[in-house]
């Protein structure tokens, strides 16, 4: 780390410690749809919404793709990745602050695509590490009575996430489903503390032009009868159960997001008629 560096960083653990999320503020320049998106929900709030939910990339991925001046990641420099896993704290704080206008619950999800090489790449990073940096921004966002989310569109140690105080897990539920059914018992304990599954069943890879939402719900009605055999009650499962898209959609061709869009939404309400739930 730079001998420079103390001024920087003095600063910076003033204003955190200022608890002021409004220093920690998101310009237009780095995330134009934000400000659009705040813009129109206050102009025209869709029919029906329930929930608004923002998202971060999570600390893991951050400190491992930044490299500090010797070109060593972050995440292994215990003082510039704390310096993260508190800057993302406030920048979640500060998307919540601007959702409190509409009255609505909260969600502000970490993205986590790197924990995907949990166990090989960070090798040397203890799962304590990884554990405590999560929960810390868990713990600020629940501190302003929000819900917390995780989303890895590869496979991780699921069980790790549900050892942390995380409300909604979201997994790629199309690509890599018997990851997360192999934890059963974990899947049920996390159900029973509160904890949400949200199943990304819907790819948004080149399978969604083939994909139904017959052969979809066929997938999910065979994860969950398999959930339901192992011991875990059916109306905690279906009722903690949210449907998702299996990652995001700004790489797609327009007409294939639309499609993931519109299959989420059918699948969803096929679910619901097949599990009776209003």
């Amino acid at each position: 780390m730079p001998e420079d560096s103390t001024e920087e960083l003095e600063e910076f653990y003033n204003k955190y410690m200022a608890e002021d999320a409004s220093l920690f503020s998101i310009s237009d320049s780095h995330a134009l749809g934000f400000s659009n998106m705040l813009r129109l929900v206050k102009e025209k709030a869709p029919e029906g919404l329930r929930a608004i939910k923002g998202q971060i990339v999570g600390p893991i991925t951050l400190a491992g793709s930044l490299k500090d001046p010797e070109q060593i990641a972050m995440l292994h420099n215990p003082v510039l990745f704390d310096v993260i896993v508190k800057l993302l704290a406030m920048k979640a704080c500060w998307q919540l602050d601007q959702y409190s206008e509409f009255g609505l619950p909260r969600i502000i999800f970490l993205d986590e695509p790197y924990l995907s090489s949990y166990g090989s790449a960070f090798a040397n990073l203890k799962k304590e590490q990884i554990v405590d940096s999560l929960n810390e921004i868990f713990m600020a966002i629940h501190n302003r009575d929000s819900l917390s989310g995780i989303h890895c569109c590869g496979n991780t140690d699921w069980t790790m996430l549900m050892e942390t105080g995380v409300d909604i897990i979201n997994f790629d539920a199309f690509g890599y489903m018997d990851s997360m059914l192999m934890y059963r018992n974990e899947v049920r304990s996390f159900l029973e503390r509160g904890g949400i599954i949200a199943w990304g069943i819907v790819p948004t890879t080149d399978s969604i032009k083939e994909a139904t939402v017959d052969n979809l719900i066929e997938k999910m009605v065979v994860a969950i009868d398999y959930l339901v055999n192992s011991g875990i009650d059916q109306k905690l499962l279906i009722e903690n159960s949210l449907i998702t898209p299996s990652c995001g959609t700004g790489t797609m061709p327009l007409e294939d997001a639309e499609k993931a869009m519109t299959l989420t939404h059918e699948l969803t309400i096929k679910l619901k008629n097949k599990y009776n739930i209003t």
